[in-house]
């Protein structure tokens, strides 16, 4: 196995762990699924989103996501108010409860971070840092050409991944 896939190899591996943890703690402290986990999860980094920006992020219609909250505010776990700025939106946030939770179960990954990488020389950490932000923006671009539809870069890639050539650094 080359550098390239045992590190592909490796951060996959991390992405399966975490989410295995994020979904465990879902079932664990929130007493939720999956979807209603990746919904406080978003809440938790926007702050507050309307149904539809919720739905948007979760690939969902709005009316499942009006299910998912109503499941979700009579948990206690999210609360409805209105928008500040145009009455005729509402828009949904973290309940006091969900987001000490929240900040919680982010503790525990900063920490079990912390210990697998106490080894590391702060210029080590630098690097790991730098490359997974890397990999992470080429994820993100790797998303958006997804959705720049069927000609996109993805789709030719798919096609014949040797013949794309890769984006930029």
């Amino acid at each position: 196995m080359n550098d390239g896939a045992r590190l592909a190899a490796a951060i996959r591996q991390i992405v399966l762990t975490v989410e295995r943890y994020r979904l465990q703690a879902a079932r664990t402290a929130f007493g939720v699924g999956d979807t209603e986990m990746e919904a406080l999860s978003q809440l938790f980094v926007t702050e507050s989103s309307t149904p539809t920006e919720l739905a948007r992020h979760l690939h969902l219609t709005t009316p499942s996501v009006t299910d998912l909250v109503d499941r979700l505010v009579s948990g206690g776990l999210v609360v409805r108010s209105s928008h500040p700025t145009d009455r005729r939106k509402i828009v949904v946030t973290l309940s006091a409860t969900a987001r000490s939770k929240m900040e919680d179960m982010f503790a525990v990954v900063t920490d079990v971070t912390l210990r697998a990488t106490e080894t590391l020389t702060p210029a080590e950490r630098t690097i790991v840092i730098d490359c997974l932000a890397s990999v992470s923006d080429a994820y993100e671009e790797t998303i958006a050409a997804m959705t720049a539809g069927p000609g996109g870069r993805f789709a030719a890639h798919i096609a014949s991944p040797a013949a794309v050539p890769p984006g930029p650094p």
